[in-house]
C-alpha cells in the first residue's frame, strides 16, 4: 500500500459555539468507521483528509545539544471543495488538542502524535490547520499573578503605583543576593517569593544584617518592627522587614523547598511546569530517573516577565537536560548522556533511504572539547560599587552564624578541601557524613556500607579520608558526595587520629603504639611509636608531624611517619588537642586557660590564654583561633591572643578555616560559621558565578583549535558543579557526529526524542554498526516519510 493510500486518522477537540461547548471532529483519509469495541464505538471519520500532516520537533535548536528548547511544529490540511466544513470557521480550534492516528495493515490503530492547535486558514478548496507541539503550552507568563499597587498605606503587600501590574517575583531553591520587591515603602517590607521561603540573610550596601524571630503571618508583619539593623521574616508570604531605612542596595538570599531533595534541578522544574499544566501530565518515572542522575541543588529567581520555558530550559539546562512532550503528551525530562543500551531500532542500507553528516553548532563546530569551565552560585545582584564600607574592612571574626544539623548526630570531625567543608557523626547518627561550600547550607551525604561513628577527618592529595571508632574502617572521598570504605592493615584501638601533610596521610592509633601512613588514603603501611599512650591528636608543619597525649607525652616525626621521636609537654594533663600554622605548633589544655607553644615539636614553652578552651582549634588566614565556651580567641603567634564571642555554651567539638570562614561543628548538632566581613564578600558580589573548570590537555595532541565549552548553571554546591563539568567534559572531549537518516514510515513511524537507534553503514566507520541518540524527528505521513537527526 502506497504512503498516500494508507489510512491516517485525526480527532480534533474543538469549541462548537452551537451546543456551546467542547466537542471532538473526526477525519480520515479514507473513511472509516470505529469497530462496536473500538474507542469511540462506531464513530464514523469522514473522509476529508487531504494531507494527513507533517510535523517536526527537535531537543534544541538545529545542530546543537544544548541551550534553548525548540517547540514542534507541522500542518494538516483538510478538503473543503464542497463547502461542508465552512461552519467550521465560527469554531474555537486555537490551543486545543489534535490527536493523529494510523491504521496498521494488520487493522492496529497506532498513536502518532498529540499536538495543540492554531486556528485554521480556509480557502475555497481546503482547511489549513497549524500543530505546534504540546510544549507551547509553555510560551506562557511563569508568573501571571501582578502587583494591584493599591496599598493603604502604612498597610499592605501589593505595593503602589510604581509596581502596581509587574509580576510578583518568584523564587525556586535556594537563590544568593537577589534584589527583593519594595512592596510596603512605610512598613520597609520586601518580598521575593509569593508563597513560603526562608530568608536566611539580608544585605544592606553588602552588609549582612542580624536576623530576628519570624513573624506568624502579615498583621503581625505590619504591627511589630524589628530592632534597628535587623530584619524579621513572614515565611509564609515570601516577605520580610526591616528594622531601619536602608543606607543601600537590598538584598537577599531564600530557600524554596523543605529540604535539599526538594530543590534538584527536576523538582524545581516540575514545580515550573505545574504553573500551566498538571501532575498527571508530567512522566513521574523521568523526575526520578533525572534526580538519580543529578540531584544536586539549583536555585532560579524569576522577579521580571518571562516564560515557563525559559525557567525550565534554565532550570534544567543546569544538569545538561532536556525536555519535551512524547506523543502520548507527556512531559519528558532527561539528562543528555552518550547513547548506550539497547537500540529500539537497527538501520541499515537496507531501511535507510539517505544518510548524511550534518555540520553541528556546538562550541568549536564539532572539534572535541578541550575544556568545560562551569559557572555556578549565580550571584542575582552584580555589585561593584555603592558597598558599605564596613564590607571592605579587614577581617576581625567578629559575628558567628549558627545552621542547626541533626541534633542526634554529634558532630565531631571537620574538615575543609576541594571547595567543601566535610562533617562526620560519632552520635546516634551512624554513618553520617554532611558537607557544606560555606558552613550554612548543609548537605547529608549517603555512605553505602557504612554504619559505623567516625571519629577524625583530614584532606590531601584530592582525597578526603576519615577514620573511625572501634574499627579498622576508613572512609576516601574524592569530593565529599561519593565515598568508599576501606581497611587499615590491623587497629586495636578505640579511636584514631589522622593528619595530612608533605604528600603523606598519617593515622595514630588512640592506646596502642601504632602509627599507619598513606600517600594517598588507600594503600597504607603499619609504622612503630616509641610508646603506647591516649593520643589526642596530630598536625603538620614546618617538616614535621606532632601528636600528643595525656601524660605530658608528645612524639614528633620528620620522615613522613616512617619514624617517630618521643617528647615532653610542660603539663602532665589533660591535653585537649594541637593547632599548626605559621610554622607554630600550639597545644591546649582541655577546659584550661594554659597552652604550650613550639615551633619544632621538640621544645615547649607554656603560656597563658584569655579564658578556658576545649578540644576545637583551627588556623587560617594567617590566624591560630581556639574556642571555649561563650568566647573564642585570636591570634598570629600564640604569643599575643584577642577575645571574640562565641554564641554558645556547649564545648564544639571540632573547627576548620576555608573559604574565608572559621567553622565549627559540636555534639548538640549544630555549626557555627564566623563571619568575615571582608574581601571575601566583596569579591563574591562583584561576580556574577563563581567558576569551576575541568580540563584534558591530551585532547590538543590531535586537535590543536581544540575549544573551551563555557555553561552557565543554577547549580549552588562547589563540588556538584565540578562533578558536572567532569561529565561534559567527558561527553564533549571525544569525537561526535550529527546524522539526518530518511526512512519510510513503513520502517519507523514516529520515534520520540531521546531514544537510541544502531546505524549500521559501510561510511565513517560505521560498519560494525554505531549507536546514536535521536534528537530530532520530523515526519511527513503524506509522503510517508520520517526523518531522523542523530547525534552520538
Amino acid at each position: 500500500m502506497s504512503a498516500s493510500k494508507e489510512q491516517y486518522l485525526v480527532e480534533m477537540t474543538v469549541y462548537d459555539p452551537s451546543l456551546p461547548g467542547v466537542r471532538t471532529l473526526y477525519y480520515s483519509t479514507l473513511g472509516y468507521t470505529s469497530s462496536p469495541g473500538g474507542t469511540p464505538a462506531n464513530q464514523y471519520y469522514a473522509p476529508r483528509v487531504l494531507q494527513p500532516g507533517n510535523y517536526q520537533v527537535d531537543m534544541f535548536r538545529p545542530g546543537r545539544t544544548s541551550g534553548k528548547s525548540q517547540v514542534g511544529f507541522g500542518e494538516l490540511r483538510l478538503i473543503n471543495g464542497d463547502g461542508l466544513l465552512d461552519p467550521l470557521l465560527d469554531y474555537g480550534f486555537d490551543g486545543r488538542n489534535i490527536v493523529f492516528k494510523k491504521i496498521t495493515a494488520l487493522g492496529a490503530i497506532v498513536l502518532l502524535a498529540s499536538c495543540s492547535m492554531e486556528q485554521p486558514e480556509f480557502t475555497n478548496d481546503e482547511i489549513t490547520v497549524r500543530v505546534k507541539d504540546p510544549q507551547m503550552a509553555f510560551d506562557a507568563p511563569v508568573q501571571s499573578t501582578k502587583y494591584a499597587g493599591n496599598n493603604a498605606l502604612p498597610f499592605g503587600i501589593e505595593g503602589s503605583a510604581d509596581i502596581k501590574g509587574k509580576p510578583k517575583p518568584l523564587t525556586y531553591g535556594t537563590v544568593y543576593n537577589v534584589t527583593p520587591v519594595l512592596v510596603n515603602t512605610s512598613k520597609l517590607i520586601y518580598q521575593v517569593h509569593t508563597s513560603t521561603v526562608s530568608i536566611p540573610a539580608a544585605y544592606d550596601k553588602g552588609v549582612k544584617l542580624a536576623k530576628g524571630s519570624d513573624y506568624a503571618d502579615q498583621a503581625a508583619m505590619e504591627a511589630e518592627a524589628p530592632t534597628p539593623g535587623t530584619y524579621r521574616v513572614c515565611p509564609s508570604l515570601g516577605c520580610f522587614r526591616l528594622g531601619a531605612s536602608p543606607v543601600g542596595q537590598i538584598t537577599a538570599d531564600a530557600v524554596e523547598g523543605s529540604t535539599a531533595a526538594d530543590r534538584s534541578a527536576a523538582q524545581v522544574a516540575r514545580r515550573i511546569a505545574l504553573r500551566v499544566i498538571s501532575s498527571g501530565e508530567i512522566s513521574a518515572a523521568d523526575v526520578t530517573a533525572l534526580d538519580a542522575a543529578n540531584s544536586a541543588e539549583v536555585g532560579i529567581y524569576i522577579a521580571e516577565e518571562g516564560t515557563v520555558m525559559a525557567a525550565l530550559d534554565q532550570v534544567l539546562g543546569s544538569v545538561g537536560a532536556w525536555y519535551g512532550f512524547d506523543a502520548d503528551r507527556v512531559l519528558r525530562m532527561q539528562q543528555l548522556t552518550a547513547p548506550s543500551g539497547t537500540p529500539e531500532i537497527t538501520l541499515t542500507e537496507n531501511e535507510y533511504l539517505t544518510l548524511e553528516r550534518l555540520a553541528s553548532n556546538d562550541a568549536g563546530r564539532g572539534i572535541p572539547v578541550r575544556q568545560v569551565n562551569l559557572n555556578y552560585a549565580k550571584n542575582y545582584t552584580v555589585q561593584t560599587s555603592d558597598i558599605a564600607g564596613s564590607a571592605q574592612t579587614a577581617r576581625d571574626y567578629s559575628h558567628w552564624e549558627q545552621a542547626t544539623l541533626d541534633n542526634s548526630a554529634q558532630w565531631h570531625a571537620l574538615a575543609y578541601g576541594n571547595g567543601v567543608f566535610v562533617s562526620v557523626s560519632y552520635g546516634s547518627l551512624q554513618g553520617g557524613v554532611v558537607t557544606s561550600p560555606d558552613g550554612i547550607y548543609w548537605y547529608f551525604r549517603e555512605v553505602p556500607g557504612w554504619c559505623l561513628r567516625g571519629w577524625s577527618i583530614a584532606y590531601g592529595n584530592g582525597m578526603f579520608v576519615v577514620t573511625s571508632v572501634n574499627s579498622d574502617q576508613i572512609l576516601t572521598s574524592p569530593d565529599g558526595i561519593h565515598w568508599t570504605v576501606r581497611t587499615l592493615p590491623q587497629v586495636n584501638s578505640s579511636s584514631a587520629t589522622i593528619a595530612f601533610g608533605a604528600g603523606v596521610f598519617v593515622i595514630v592509633a588512640n592506646d596502642t603504639s601504632t602509627a599507619y601512613t598513606s600517600p594517598d588514603g588507600i594503600t597504607w603501611t603499619q609504622r612503630a611509636m616509641p610508646v603506647s599512650a591516649d593520643w589526642l591528636d596530630v598536625v603538620y608543619a614546618n617538616g614535621t608531624f606532632v601528636t600528643i597525649a595525656n601524660g605530658g607525652i608528645g612524639v614528633t616525626s620528620t620522615d613522613g611517619g616512617a619514624t617517630w621521636t618521643q617528647r615532653t609537654l610542660p603539663v602532665a594533663t589533660p591535653w585537649g588537642g594541637v593547632v599548626a600554622g605559621n610554622g607554630i605548633f600550639i597545644a591546649t589544655l582541655f577546659d584550661g586557660d594554659t597552652i604550650a607553644t613550639s615551633t619544632d615539636g621538640v621544645t615547649w614553652t607554656q603560656r597563658p590564654i584569655p579564658g578556658k578552651v576545649g578540644t576545637a582549634s583551627a588556623y587560617g588566614s594567617g590566624l591560630f583561633m581556639l574556642i571555649g565556651q561563650y568566647a573564642c580567641y585570636l591570634s598570629t603567634d600564640g604569643v599575643s591572643w584577642s577575645t571574640r564571642n562565641y554564641p554558645a555554651w556547649t564545648w564544639p567539638d571540632s573547627a576548620s578555616y576555608g573559604n574565608g570562614s572559621f567553622v565549627t561543628a559540636d555534639s548538640v548538632g549544630t555549626s557555627r560559621y564566623m563571619i568575615s566581613p571582608g574581601n571575601e564578600r566583596v569579591q563574591w558580589i562583584g561576580a556574577a558565578y563563581r567558576t569551576v573548570s575541568t580540563a584534558d590537555a591530551s585532547v590538543q595532541t590531535a586537535h590543536l583549535l581544540a575549544p573551551e565549552l563555557n555553561v552557565d548553571t543554577l547549580l549552588i554546591d562547589p563540588v556538584a558543579a565540578q562533578s558536572e563539568a567532569a561529565r561534559l567534559l567527558a561527553l564533549h572531549k571525544v569525537r561526535r557526529d550529527t546524522l539526518q537518516v530518511t526512512v519510510t514510515a513503513q520502517t519507523l513511524e514516529y520515534i520520540d526524542p531521546g531514544k537510541v537507534v544502531r546505524i549500521v553503514s559501510p561510511r565513517y566507520g560505521y560498519s560494525s554498526g554505531k549507536l546514536f541518540r535521536v534528537t530530532g524527528v520530523s515526519v511527513d505521513w503524506a509522503l510517508g516519510r520520517v526523518t531522523l537527526t542523530l547525534w552520538g
